[in-house]
């Protein structure tokens, strides 16, 4: 996906997967997009994520985060991470 015309393409391919009452209510009344306006029912935020959000990144060339920190785990890595400096700030 061209990053020049990503915006053209997500709308192209949003449209295409809308029934003919959901491009109606979506883009003609501006109702907020639904899954009961979808083709094929889908989570709100699995869709968001595969047809949006991934192929926004894979358009910009940006590379994702793991879905989910476990909280401790990022504690203790930005622990990990400041540590040094926080010594060296104290002598």
């Amino acid at each position: 996906m061209n990053p020049a015309n990503i915006v053209d393409d997500l709308i192209k391919d949003i449209k295409e997967r809308l029934t003919l009452d959901g491009k109606n209510r979506v883009f003609k009344e501006g109702k907020e997009l639904r899954s009961e306006f979808m083709n094929e029912e889908a989570e709100p935020e699995a869709f968001t994520r595969e047809f949006l959000i991934d192929k926004i990144f894979s358009a910009l060339e940006l590379e994702k985060l793991p879905e989910k920190f476990e909280e401790e785990g990022l504690k203790t890595n930005l622990l990990g991470l400041v540590e040094p400096y926080l010594k060296d700030i104290e002598g």
